[in-house]
This record gives C-alpha cells, structure tokens and sequence, in this order.
C-alpha cells in the first residue's frame, strides 16, 4: 500500500510501482494523512495474518510528526513481531546545548535556506498575496526536540506589505542524535537490525528495524 497527503506524488508513486513491480503483485494507494495512520482500518491486518510487512518511511517523513514517540509507538499499530521498518533521517551537526556553535556547524542554519527551496516556498505567496512589497524566508533553529539530543529547523517567509510583517511557517526540519534516536526506537519496541549513514558530510541515515 502507498499512502500519502500529495495527489501529485501519490499518482506518480502508484504509476513507477505499476510499471516496475509484477503484474501479480497487488499495488494500493491511499490518498490520506499518515500522521493518523492507526485510525485507517483498512490497514489493519486480520488475526491469521502471519506475513511480515515492511513499513517504509522514506524522505525525512519522521521529522513531519507532531511526536515521533505517538507515532512509532502508534503509528504502526498493526505491527507484530518480526514486522519491518525502513526509517531515514538527517543527523545533528552538533550540540544543542550549545546554540552558538550549532549555527555555526550546520550549514542551513550558518548559510541560509538554499536558493532553491526559497524561491519554491515563497511562490505562491509572490504570485498570490496582493500588493506584497516583498518575501523574506529564513530558518530558526528549534533547540528542544522531544528525542534526547534533536533539534528543529524551522521554515518561515516573512510577507512584507507597507509598514506590517506578516509571517508564515512553511516546513520544518529535525535533525537526531543517532544513539538517543535508535535507543528511543528500541524502547518502543523496534530493534535496529542494521543502520547506515550516507550523503557528502554522512549526515543522513536510514535505519531498518525489527519489531520484537
């Protein structure tokens, strides 16, 4: 089964698994909210049903949650032992403790958001908001992560019309402590079976998890 709250990339994701998987292999998908995925009883899985799932969390999806704690011990509600998950996530750049030196080390927070993701943020508010002298967006550093050693980027455009400043909260950004993280997983029941770390500064990883 897919799911996700994008049309857009819920259609193209149902389209690439059509094209790649066989043609015996049935492909759902389900235009819906993941952050209530216990509530979707379509989902749940019959009390004979003894074969493993495989949930699949990829593109920083973690870090969309209100509570990554709720969601990894509810989210996956159905799941039984034995059960997997593939989990990614970006890593911390430093300490949070330390506020100062972590805009210093991490480049969004040092930098700024990217050009890219600024000019693709702030479109709709420069082709629809009325009479806007201008779009600021930026990103404040969210130090008090629910999971011991994470922190938040957050987002936002700052609208400018005459002498007010409106603001707007985009998206944000967690980054984790690998060791905190992958022991909170094991406390609600999700073994790490192996973890890898990636990208140019081997500042993501993706994680697959066993459920015990």
């Amino acid at each position: 089964s897919l799911l996700d709250i994008s049309h857009t990339l819920l259609t193209m994701a149902y389209a690439r698994a059509r094209a790649e998987l066989p043609a015996q292999v049935s492909v759902e998908a389900l235009h819906w909210d993941f952050r209530h995925i216990v509530r979707y009883s379509v989902l749940h899985r019959a009390a004979a049903l003894r074969r493993r799932r495989c949930y699949v969390l990829l593109g920083g999806t973690l870090a969309n949650v209100d509570s990554e704690v709720l969601f990894i011990r509810d989210g996956p509600g159905q799941s039984q032992a034995g059960d997997f998950a593939v989990v990614d996530f970006q890593l911390v750049w430093g300490d949070r403790r330390d506020p100062e030196a972590l805009r210093a080390a991490d480049p969004v927070l040092r930098q700024g958001p990217p050009e890219l993701h600024a000019r693709w943020c702030s479109g709709p508010l420069r082709r629809y908001g009325q009479d806007l002298e201008d779009v600021k967006v930026g990103v404040d550093l969210m130090a008090d992560g629910a999971i011991e050693g994470s922190y938040e980027l957050d987002f936002y455009a700052d609208a400018v019309k005459g002498n007010a400043v409106h603001r707007f909260h985009l998206f944000r950004v967690r980054r984790y402590d690998l060791a905190p993280l992958l022991a909170t997983f094991a406390r609600l029941g999700w073994e790490t079976e192996r973890c890898w770390t990636y990208g140019p500064a081997g500042k993501a990883a993706v994680a697959l998890l066993r459920r015990v």
